[in-house]
């Protein structure tokens, strides 16, 4: 492993910014110990272990992640090492958090890091709960926990289970960062008013390359981890994951709602923790247990926050957000909004159009022009995801709510206070679901 000649040559799918950034160190380490001899290898193996992975993960199991997926081990190790830094290496110039002041990382030459909004995320900790102190002792050992999530990215967790340190684009870096005063201001006034927000505490970026011309940059972002029970300080047992956007074409796993209540009926946590969407939970809101169980949320707390939080994200023009229901083993279930860093762009505006297109060609639905106010949106097809912000947060505030309490979900958008008019023709008893009504619709 430390020579590099074992699996190097043998991994042609490794970056080659991964590749000399382990190269460059090990060279370094190889100094102080008299040259890559043989009889010092093993020697240089264990300075590697010690010096970067000793304190969160056994030899033998590094040993074997490296032989099992070589270049997540490599990012793994790169992660935990930008985020040991001191304090006095950070970034305090206030209201930098748009800049890109890369600082190098102590005992890494070939990487350097920039620590975005450092000061408003420290607020924004404070305003959760968390220490400066308790903060930095969490995410100074991280464990991979594999792809996680519908976008399939590594991501890691901190050894206490309370964060989670997920990689993010460039794209939705940019976002965050531009609206970061605005989110502080509404964690700040979500103390009072409440909020289901997973809350962001830090955003970081890591360019590795030992030169800048072969730098290669990777953005992070610790959150909260939603399977973390704080009332007891454990990391909850499982059972389902059900994810809600209030949309309701293309939002089921399996017919009936056969997947939520058998994940319920069994009562035990599995390895493969199943997800439902939307129509899952909905088509088994009849289960006794399933009633039970969502009779244990707070659901007058809930509405709230979510108008709160939906508000906002329409304000900042995002959209494509969900509220991640848990349900427990031996624990009531407990919800967050996650994903809530997508821009109303144009590739999501030509996905409307797009989906739009296919389900006018698929169902002969004809898309719709919707009037909210002053603004009219369309063409889209009002039940997919992709929709523009405001329609976005209504849609989602009410079906969210709705499904949660049991009350089906609402298709047709004049529910909200829009006016719907089909392309080329106008006639507003047409909905998207075919035999729906005009009025709000429970599904079966």
């Amino acid at each position: 492993v430390v020579t590099m000649g074992q699996y190097g040559d043998a991994t042609p799918k490794v970056f080659p910014f991964v590749r000399m950034a382990l190269w460059y160190q090990l060279l370094v380490i190889w100094k102080t110990q008299d040259g890559p001899t043989q009889a010092n290898e093993e020697e240089c193996s264990r300075a590697v272990y010690e010096a970067y992975i000793g304190q969160f993960m056994s030899r033998k199991s590094f040993l074997q992640s490296i032989k099992q997926d070589y270049i997540t081990a490599v990012e793994y190790t790169l992660f935990h090492i930008a985020l040991r830094l001191p304090p006095a290496c950070d970034i305090t110039v206030p209201g930098d958090a748009k800049g890109n002041n890369f600082q190098s990382v102590p005992g890494f030459p070939c990487a350097t890091y920039n620590d975005y909004g450092r000061a408003i995320f420290s607020e924004i900790q404070a305003l959760v709960g968390i220490t400066r102190r308790a903060y930095q002792s969490s995410v100074c050992k991280l464990e991979p926990i594999g792809h996680a999530g519908g976008s399939g990215v590594t991501m890691l967790i901190t050894h206490d289970r309370k964060y989670i340190v997920k990689q993010i684009t460039r794209a939705e870096k940019q976002k965050l960062v531009a609206m970061l005063e605005d989110y502080y201001l509404h964690i700040k006034k979500s103390t009072k008013t409440g909020s289901l927000i997973c809350s962001i505490l830090g955003c970081h970026a890591i360019r590795m390359a030992p030169e800048e011309s072969q730098a290669k940059t990777i953005y992070l972002v610790v959150m909260q981890n939603a399977e973390y029970i704080a009332s007891h300080r454990v990391l909850g047992r499982v059972l389902l994951k059900v994810d809600l956007k209030g949309s309701w074409v293309k939002r089921r796993k399996a017919p009936g709602g056969r997947l939520v209540t058998e994940a319920l009926t069994r009562g035990k946590a599995s390895a493969q923790v199943p997800t439902a969407k939307d129509m899952d939970l909905l088509e088994a809101g009849g289960d006794p247990q399933v009633q039970q169980r969502l009779q244990q949320l707070d659901h007058g707390f809930i509405q709230t926050a979510l108008e709160n939080d939906a508000q906002f994200f329409a304000a900042n023009q995002i959209m494509d957000y969900s509220l991640l229901l848990l349900f427990f083993e031996d624990h009531p279930p407990q919800c967050f909004i996650i994903d809530y860093l997508q821009d109303w762009n144009w590739q999501k505006r030509l996905e409307t159009l797009c989906k739009a297109l296919q389900i006018w060609l698929t169902s002969c639905t004809r898309p719709k022009y919707v009037r909210h106010g002053r603004q009219c949106y369309g063409p889209l097809a009002p039940g997919v995801s992709s929709v523009p912000p405001a329609l976005y947060s209504l849609r989602f505030r009410h079906n969210v709510t709705s499904v949660l309490r049991g009350a089906g979900l609402t298709t047709d958008l004049r529910a909200f206070g829009c006016a719907v008019e089909p392309v080329l023709q106008v006639d507003e008893s047409q909905n998207l679901l075919p035999g729906a009504a005009a009025a709000p619709v429970d599904l079966p």
